[in-house]
């Protein structure tokens, strides 16, 4: 499964522990409305965003049912969890495959039985390493709006209560 606090590796989305700390010691309804905040004004936008990006493979349309918006702590978008179909297919469309080309294989005839190079399709793109072909090159444009956004719905959510 890939999240958004799995980008963490490249320091972008570290600060975001702090939020999730912060919103660990308020009132449980603060909080609550704080994960559903997130959810509808940040989170939905990028799973639309993501779910309209080009496929780069038929079945890369099927895998994007798979891409859901999660706010525990931090905000997350998984994308190939759960069960099913798109699950299965998320990671061959969004990294591609290492599938052969070519198989060669020894002809069995009886006028000819030497080697026959038969070309083959694969079921998805060839690999594209760990950036992704739309999952996660849409996930990294939004990333800066991402923390801006959510740093702001948390400094909001504790503000108010100050002013309780």
């Amino acid at each position: 499964m890939a999240n958004v606090a799995g980008l963490r590796n490249d320091g972008s989305l570290r600060h975001l522990g702090k939020v999730a700390r912060v919103m660990r010691t308020v009132d449980k309804d603060v909080a609550r409305a704080y994960r559903l905040r997130v959810k509808q004004d940040v989170l939905t936008p990028v799973v639309a965003k993501v779910k309209q990006a080009p496929a780069p493979a038929p079945q890369a349309r099927i895998a994007k049912r798979s891409v859901r918006a999660l706010v525990s702590d931090k905000p997350l978008i998984r994308g190939g969890g759960g069960r099913g179909l798109p699950a299965v297919l998320f990671g061959g469309s969004e990294f591609g495959t290492y599938g052969t080309r070519r198989t060669r294989y020894l002809g069995r005839g009886p006028n000819w039985s030497g080697p026959v190079n038969r070309r083959t399709t694969r079921q998805f793109k060839a690999p594209f390493k760990r950036t992704g072909y739309f999952f996660f090159p849409t996930i990294l444009g939004e990333r800066d709006n991402i923390v801006t956004n959510v740093q702001q719905i948390a400094y909001d959510a504790v503000k108010g209560l100050g002013d309780r």
